[in-house]
């Protein structure tokens, strides 16, 4: 027998699904920044940055890995700003980066500006 209100059983929160899907476009939005430009490197690299065919893979491999280099450089530190400075800001400031940058990449004439671009994208966009 229940003889105080604070013996009932807690009722359970809702869950916010709007917030929940919001979270899973972030996150997705890393795979896509990833491997969204993976399919038009290869002939970005013959057209644009004139790179002979036999050099292609070792050139999509750099502006691949560039990306995930930065991010693995990067993750830590970022991971500890924002548990300091709450995760929020991180996420739309990696989200902004992340659209301007993939956007970016679509008019470099450079390899250079390409891997940089790539690397940038990798720094900013730690939301796993």
């Amino acid at each position: 027998p229940r003889t105080r209100p604070d013996d009932a059983e807690e009722e359970e929160e809702p869950i916010q699904w709007n917030k929940v899907y919001m979270v899973t476009l972030a996150v997705a939005s890393d795979a896509i920044a990833l491997s969204g430009p993976i399919p038009f490197l290869p002939k970005m690299c013959t057209d644009t940055f004139g790179i002979p065919p036999d050099q292609v893979g070792i050139t999509v491999g750099i502006l691949t890995g560039s990306y995930s280099l930065a991010n693995f450089a990067s993750s830590v530190v970022i991971g500890h700003w924002s548990d300091l400075y709450g995760r929020k800001p991180f996420i739309l400031l990696g989200l902004f980066f992340s659209a301007i940058c993939t956007l970016a990449l679509g008019f470099v004439q450079n390899i250079w500006l390409g891997v940089a671009t790539r690397a940038i994208i990798g720094t900013f966009n730690c939301n796993f």
